[in-house]
């Protein structure tokens, strides 16, 4: 199955503290940002978000911070100035980053998918061993 694709504005984005207690502050429905890095210096510099949502499996690697035409941005246009406090510069930002992940709803066919590979793996097992043990008896 293949994973959901959205685009998750900045400004929408807050930090998800470890615990993630009710007075975090971290919206219970929104996306929230998990991992934020800072690569680089200078005009070079970029960042790199990791965003988690309740509910969701988010599949993609860290996201760079893109501009409208999807394009990424970088320096201080991109929130990436290490002195400065990059949700403060989210809020104001019309930028976003790409996220891939997999709905809640699909979490009991993957289930099922995988509970049907390892039947299948340990019926094949089974079958060695039993053809095994014949060979060797014999």
């Amino acid at each position: 199955m293949a994973p959901e694709h959205t685009d998750v504005a900045l400004s929408s984005l807050v930090m998800a503290p470890v615990g993630g207690g009710e007075e975090s502050g971290a919206m219970k429905d929104g996306w929230n940002a998990n991992h934020i890095q800072l690569k680089g210096s200078g005009n070079d510099a970029h960042l790199r978000i990791g965003v988690l949502r309740p509910g969701v499996w988010v599949v993609s690697d860290l996201g760079a911070v893109l501009d409208a035409s999807g394009k990424e941005v970088r320096g201080a246009e991109g929130c990436a100035e290490p002195k400065a406090d990059p949700l403060e510069c989210f809020a104001a930002s019309k930028d976003h980053i790409e996220v891939d992940y997999q709905p809640a709803d699909r979490y009991w066919a993957f289930q099922w998918i995988e509970t049907g590979i390892f039947l299948a793996l340990s019926g094949l097992l089974a079958g060695f061993c039993a053809w095994w043990l014949r060979r060797r008896a014999a």
